[in-house]
């Protein structure tokens, strides 16, 4: 038995028979000419070809729409560059200028792609390169007329073993039929384990060789939880984990069953859950969760379908969904683009560091006039429903004065052109960087309510890059810094009567809901297939239980020790998680 430890990224059991995917899956393309008589039919097969990649991204948004916040912004990335006039002139212009094959000039024009991005040097661009790899085998395979590895022809279950998943590799897996997978590289917020949580497949990413380390046929265990990959266990190891997989399964099927149960502790304490969502469809599934409203409206995929939506398209989609959330909230936050957002290409102006560079609020104030455009269009919506707009990434007063102006500005000039508008819509920040989180008293001054991103202020407060496997191990949400900084933000909007709400990942990791409980949080936005855990683990405490083991965690002086007690605790309140 060999246990290898990763880093897990969806929580559940997988037991099952390891597939081993092999690592050069790449179609390997050779400089071949073509007769200037040849090159309008292979001009006309690769536009072909391209159409068809864009035709079956779509296909594969649509069967997404639903399961998750962000699995579908990675394929509208790949859909905007395989759309691309630029990609598609160049690809052109070398078959009819250059006589080269349709093949040959896709893997010319994408080699300039690819400079572009290891040219920023950055984990993010990285990151790019591994969506362009994806893009590349989707479209070729349209060309050449082969197949890419899937899995949809599987006749039995098993796990899969890689070295990583492309964003469309992830995007077949079939719980069906691949039962859970892991990869040697990844993190927590990388494509990979975003597919994995939209889809629900248990995961753990980051393993370093495992790949190679493995044979296909060899019994393996997928531990979500504790993100461990178990090889060849033996049988008593083997036998545990199957009944633990069996309670994992019924586990999540009586979630479901109680999902319209309210989220209020064995005491009697309220808690409202919400939903994080990016698309309008998504109310549907959030609401049917048992989800009380929308507590975080990425609208970031609007400006990557189109640079500049218009002003009546954003509020056609922000009053859709103020209006099937039927009076219930409806938090939409404003463009947080920037760092490993864009909206196309040209927004990253080559910053050595995007994450501390023009992003989010920053972009926003530079953009004043693309700003604008949104805020009055939240306005608009905001008559058809409990509207209120959230501010990302503010790190300092001055940032928010400025946002609040401009938000004056646009309802002045809703009201002199007689457009109706909620004038004194609820106004939020995300308290994600550390600045914010120690001065959140000053800052309360100015909003009605606060959303911690939890994401970014792990990330910000420990000096971790989120998407670098080099450093994901010191990516620790139970660092004593970040307890800290939590116990601050929430005594602080309490003590002055302000809202506060938990949205980044840790408001639905089991681990750390209750803490977040003990803490005084009484407020979630999670992703709308989590509503009904977080619900559950709520109703099964007492807020004096979830004080302390708070309490019991101001004491504790590493990450691990933390979050070793929360799980150890979550085992013995809530034990048919686990």
């Amino acid at each position: 038995m060999h246990t290898y430890k990763g880093i897990p990224c969806m929580t559940g059991i997988a037991v099952g028979e390891a597939l081993v995917m092999p690592r050069d899956v790449e179609h390997h393309i050779h400089r071949r000419q073509v007769a200037p008589d040849e090159a309008a039919r292979e001009d006309e097969k690769c536009r072909a070809a391209l159409a068809k990649a864009a035709e079956e991204i779509d296909r594969e948004i649509e069967q997404l729409r639903g399961y998750g916040n962000d699995a579908s912004e990675i394929f509208e990335f790949h859909k905007a560059l395989i759309l691309s006039p630029d990609l598609a002139q160049a690809i052109r212009t070398h078959i009819l200028d250059g006589h080269m094959s349709a093949e040959y000039a896709l893997f010319t024009a994408m080699r300039r792609w690819h400079e572009h991005f290891n040219g920023l040097n950055s984990q993010t661009a990285a990151q790019k390169v591994h969506d362009l790899v994806d893009v590349e085998r989707r479209i070729m395979r349209h060309l050449v007329g082969g197949a890419m590895l899937g899995f949809g022809s599987l006749g039995r279950e098993v796990v899969l073993v890689a070295h990583t998943l492309t964003p469309s590799q992830a995007a077949s897996l079939r719980k069906t039929k691949i039962k859970g997978f892991a990869t040697d590289i990844g993190g927590q917020t990388a494509h990979t384990a975003i597919m994995a949580r939209a889809m629900a497949v248990p995961a753990v990413v980051g393993t370093g060789d495992l790949s190679l380390r493995i044979r296909g046929g060899q019994t393996v265990i997928i531990d979500g939880l504790k993100g461990l990959v178990i090889v060849d266990p033996d049988s008593a190891t083997l036998e545990g984990y199957r009944e633990q997989e069996r309670r994992h399964r019924a586990a999540f099927d009586a979630l479901v069953a109680e999902r319209d149960l309210p989220a209020e502790t064995i005491d009697g304490y309220q808690v409202e859950v919400l939903a994080n969502i990016e698309l309008p469809e998504e109310v549907e599934m959030a609401l049917a969760m048992g989800a009380r409203g929308v507590g975080l409206y990425r609208t970031e995929y609007l400006y990557e379908e189109c640079h500049e939506p218009s002003e009546d398209m954003q509020y056609n989609v922000y009053h859709e969904v103020a209006r099937s959330l039927g009076g219930r909230p409806c938090i939409i936050r404003t463009m947080d683009l920037g760092a490993d957002k864009f909206a196309h290409e040209g927004q990253q102006d080559g910053e050595r560091n995007p994450f501390l560079g023009s992003r989010s609020i920053r972009y926003s104030l530079q953009r004043p006039e693309l700003f604008m455009v949104q805020l009055r269009a939240i306005l608009r919506a905001s008559v058809a429903g409990d509207v209120r707009i959230l501010f990302p990434m503010i790190s300092v007063v001055e940032e928010l004065r400025e946002a609040k102006r401009l938000l004056a500005r646009a309802k002045e000039e809703l009201a002199a052109g007689g457009i109706p508008f909620r004038p004194h819509i609820p106004v939020g920040i995300m308290v994600e960087v550390p600045s914010a989180a120690l001065t959140v008293g000053q800052l309360a001054g100015e909003v009605d309510f606060f959303s911690i991103g939890t994401n970014d202020l792990v990330q910000y407060s420990l000096a971790v890059d989120r998407v670098n496997q080099r450093v994901a191990h010191l990516y620790q949400p139970g660092s004593p810094a970040i307890m800290h900084l939590l116990r601050h933000i929430i005594a602080v909007a309490q003590k002055l009567s302000k809202g506060v709400c938990v949205c980044g990942e840790m408001s639905a990791d089991p681990r750390f809901v209750l803490l977040l409980l003990g803490l005084g949080l009484r407020e979630y936005s999670v992703a709308p297939l989590a509503a009904p855990l977080v619900k559950h683990i709520v109703r099964s405490v007492s807020l004096a239980e979830a004080e302390a083991i708070a309490e019991k965690t101001r004491a504790m002086d590493t990450a691990e020790k933390c979050e070793a007690f929360m799980s150890e605790r979550l085992a013995a309140l809530v034990p048919n998680l686990m």
